[in-house]
């Protein structure tokens, strides 16, 4: 009986932390879209210019400005859809689903997109360079490996795996009960 109750407790604790983690994190991404488009309209800086060839196409005007944050579009859309699906991962684990299917789900579409996002900054990352070296006829094409995006990636695989056991787990001991 004590083991129950104090499953109980935990299991509320773990509710009020998802439900406290989602407004963080809604909070945070807010603060981040607000500092991007405030450094857009007042300061004519994009701030989230992690590529030399973009930083210097944009301070240098070698390209239209339109036609670079288009550029940059698909990448700051992929963060928004993980946020998007953070948020409803969390909504899930704050009404006590933990291993339904569509936590799995909205789990594997996070992963995705994470992946896609690696892809996409590689893509501008070439076509930023490409960009400048038609503009200059020189340019430094690196693409940017961030070894800590990589391990992100790699322990979201790992815990995707996990979840989806522990979703095996649980049906079985529903169907077992």
């Amino acid at each position: 009986m004590k083991i129950e109750e104090d499953m109980q407790v935990d299991l509320e604790k773990l509710k009020k932390i998802s439900a406290f983690m989602r407004y963080g994190v809604f909070l945070m991404v807010l603060i981040g879209v607000a500092w991007t488009l405030i450094g857009l309209v007042y300061s004519d800086a994009y701030r989230e210019a992690y590529d030399s060839n973009l930083h210097m196409l944009w301070t240098e005007a070698l390209e239209s400005k339109a036609w670079l944050l288009t550029l940059c579009l698909p990448n700051f859309a992929l963060f928004l859809l993980f946020s998007w699906y953070f948020q409803r991962l969390l909504k899930l684990f704050s009404h006590g689903e933990f291993f339904s299917a569509d936590v799995v789900t909205k789990f594997k579409i996070m992963l995705w997109t994470k992946a896609f996002g690696l892809l996409t900054v590689w893509l501008q990352s070439t076509t930023f360079g490409y960009l400048v070296k038609k503009h200059t006829g020189i340019a430094e094409l690196s693409l940017r490996i961030d070894l800590w995006e990589v391990f992100t990636l790699i322990v979201l695989f790992t815990v995707f795996y996990l979840l989806q056991g522990a979703q095996k787990i649980d049906q079985e001991n529903k169907e077992f009960v």
